[in-house]
């Protein structure tokens, strides 16, 4: 779990520079990108734990903005209770 600043999220906060220029706000994204060499524009990096402020390299995958439906539904074990 990331020990430093938060966001209103829950995501950790860092300020990094990525050698093609690109800031690096979220820690999780700093840690992939510093463990795989990698981090695709138009891809996000993704907790498969759920945590959010999780920074564990296993745990953090790529995904598109809009996949959480299909990662729900592959996963049922994260799915939401309605009340």
């Amino acid at each position: 779990m990331w020990r430093g600043k938060r966001d209103k999220q829950g995501y950790g906060r860092v300020h990094f520079r990525l050698p093609d220029g690109k800031i690096v706000e979220r820690a999780h994204r700093l840690v992939f990108y510093k463990t795989s060499g990698i981090l695709p524009k138009g891809c996000v990096v993704k907790h498969a734990c759920g945590k959010v402020g999780c920074v564990e390299p296993s745990h953090l995958i790529l995904g598109l903005p809009d996949s959480t439906a299909l990662e729900t539904v592959a996963n049922p074990k994260q799915w939401y209770r309605v009340k």
